[in-house]
């Protein structure tokens, strides 16, 4: 689902090596506290995005539970913290706009 939008990270090693670094998550245990704690008081409009990182975190977090290899541990927290620290587009105005442009060019 998400290849597309990752798909440079898996054409360039340098790019993906970095993003790694840049998103690395040093200390586990906190990591969780602050996934946690984002997830409680996440101050963002729509139920839908809280759920998606509740939802992506836990994932990972008992996919390594269960033993994967360390630097795919590392990998997978690294992509948590990334999605943790994405802004959500939370207005979709053009999308709002033609949507009422469709609805109104419907009523006859």
């Amino acid at each position: 689902m998400f290849v597309g939008r990752n798909s440079a990270y898996l054409r360039d090693p340098a790019l993906a090596q970095a993003a790694l670094q840049r998103w690395a998550v040093s200390d586990d245990a906190a990591f969780d506290a602050q996934c946690i704690a984002h997830v409680l008081d996440h101050g963002l409009a729509e139920h839908l995005y809280p759920a998606h990182l509740l939802k992506s975190w836990t994932a990972v977090r008992d996919e390594i539970g269960l033993g994967v290899p360390g630097a795919t541990a590392q990998a997978l927290r690294a992509a948590v913290n990334r999605l943790f620290g994405a802004r959500f587009k939370q207005r979709h105005a053009m999308r709002t706009a033609r949507q009422a442009l469709g609805f109104d060019g419907k009523e006859d």
